[in-house]
């Protein structure tokens, strides 16, 4: 069945915080200088953030498990991102490391984050008495990074006496986010914004701030919303410091209008809809949000329910939806076969005495003749191998089954080993 494509959503929405920050710059990514000469991103355009990189998000597509798969990519690259690349050339005065390498380390200095001092100290493993290495400086660095507090960090070497040197960790802590612009466009409850809020006041990390904004999108397009767009993207004022602004585009919530199980008959549909995980009608039922990758075990519980009713041969198709792009709507269908109803055919039994087979076919609980009821059977086995333990026995007892499609019948012999 053909299905339409949600149309993609109007970026140009999510930039209206943007646009109203006059005289602010687009905050660009974490500068790593370990030696001299580095390439780092100057910035990144608005509207091309959120995880839009190489293949970007994409739209969900009704009727299929993955909601991602199939649509186009909501924001390509632009022309700033591709030239957003500068040479940086803050990197410390030329020091002679080779010249110094081996000298005794006199000193080491934390400059430029008294207020994090103490979180980093820790992490310093150069240490006075030391000798001066290349590699060892370029270890300490990267370790600092790792820490995601700092916004730049390098080293500088400045001999000390005939043998020694000092050494200097200059660091420049990460901005805080002074405050959160918001942009919002479609019924949002004001709670889906506590995540983000919560950026507010915290150090600035724009890793941070696209994986909660990806994470709220996540949650629109399971809550229906299937157009949802959320961005987050720093803004710098001149004098440095760092507002958050969050554009969130709703977008229209589809809602299912009816669901159906083409092909059911023995069982009602209305029981067979009871069977489908609904959280309380908010997914997968009527007025409620289609989430087909919920589905898959809803599917089997429905599989499940025409076992017990003899139906062993049932085939539950996978999920059709017809989708009313105007209204919003999505009629949901569950294709059943419910093929034969298969009965209790001949019963044996090997490996158990002559004397116990009467008693064994009262504890099976299953006659001849009925209808085959695949938890009434395991609950018989159970039983036999209760009485098997109970004699001093291992408890073995393994059905096998031969079935005649033709007459829809099975055969039991249950084999009891010791």
């Amino acid at each position: 069945m053909a299905r339409a494509r949600p149309a993609r959503p109007d970026d140009a929405r999510l930039r209206g915080c943007a646009a109203r920050a006059e005289g602010m710059a687009v905050a660009g990514p974490v500068r790593v200088r370990l030696r001299r000469r580095f390439f780092v991103a100057a910035a990144i355009a608005v509207g091309a953030i959120g995880g839009c990189g190489g293949t970007g998000r994409h739209v969900a597509k009704p009727g299929t498990a993955a909601f991602a798969a199939g649509a186009e990519p909501m924001c390509p690259a632009t022309a700033a991102d591709r030239a957003g690349l500068a040479d940086d050339d803050r990197a410390a005065p030329d020091v002679d490391y080779d010249a110094l390498a081996g000298r005794r380390i006199v000193a080491v200095e934390l400059r430029g984050a008294p207020a994090i001092a103490k979180q980093l100290a820790p992490d310093i493993a150069l240490h006075a008495g030391d000798p001066l290495d290349r590699r060892a400086i370029d270890d300490q660095l990267r370790q600092l990074w790792r820490l995601g507090l700092l916004d730049d960090a390098r080293a500088e070497v400045e001999p000390a006496g005939d043998d020694g040197v000092r050494v200097a960790l200059v660091v420049h802590p990460r901005a805080i986010v002074t405050g959160i612009d918001l942009d919002i466009h479609g019924d949002l409850a004001p709670g889906k914004l506590r995540r983000l809020r919560a950026l507010a006041g915290v150090l600035d990390d724009p890793g941070r701030a696209r994986r909660t904004a990806q994470r709220l999108e996540d949650e629109l397009r399971g809550d229906g919303h299937w157009h949802a767009r959320v961005v987050a993207v720093d803004r710098r004022a001149a004098d440095g410091s760092i507002r958050l602004c969050v554009g969130v585009d709703a977008g229209r919530r589809y809602r299912i209008a009816t669901v159906r199980f083409p092909g059911a008959r023995a069982i009602d549909p209305k029981d067979l809809a009871a069977l489908i995980e609904q959280r309380d009608g908010a997914v997968n039922a009527v007025g409620g949000a289609y989430r087909a990758d919920l589905l898959d075990a809803d599917l089997l519980r429905i599989q499940s329910a025409y076992f017990e009713i003899g139906r062993v041969m049932v085939h539950v198709g996978a999920p059709v939806t017809k989708v009313d792009e105007a209204h919003g709507r999505i009629e949901l269908s569950i294709p059943v076969e419910e093929g034969k109803k298969f009965a209790i055919g001949a019963i044996a039994f090997t490996g158990v005495a002559p004397e116990l087979v009467a008693s064994y076919r009262s504890l099976l609980g299953v006659r001849e003749g009925t209808v085959f009821a695949r938890m009434a059977l395991a609950a018989g086995l159970e039983r036999i191998r209760e009485a098997e333990r109970k004699a001093g026995r291992g408890g073995n007892v393994e059905p096998m089954t031969s079935i005649d499609v033709e007459a829809a019948r099975i055969d039991l012999t249950l084999e009891v080993t010791p």
